[in-house]
């Protein structure tokens, strides 16, 4: 049961993963290896979510495709995160 629960999320990670990797590469807020690792993670992540069934089943597609999506999905969120918060003290003016 838990497995089928991954299962399920993954299509929808995934497709949200991609564009939200189109989209930030389209504003020019990542660079080009952001975009790349943002589809490659989402491509894997719904490559195992289309395996739902046999994930659910016990296969060990789960560990070998769906977690390194997952481990790319949170390299991209922390690059993002990392960039953006950057960018945002960069903008602001000088106070002190």
């Amino acid at each position: 049961m838990h497995a089928a629960a991954f299962a399920l999320a993954l299509p929808a990670l995934g497709t949200t993963f991609i564009g939200a990797a189109l989209a930030t590469h389209a504003t020019r807020l990542t660079p080009r290896w952001q975009l790349l690792l943002g589809v490659a993670g989402g491509g894997l992540l719904l490559a195992a979510g289309a395996a739902n069934l046999a994930i659910a089943d016990g296969s060990t597609l789960l560990l070998f495709v769906g977690v390194p999506g997952y481990f790319a999905w949170m390299a991209w969120l922390l690059a993002t995160g990392v960039r953006l918060v950057r960018a945002r003290t960069a903008d602001r003016p000088d106070n002190a």
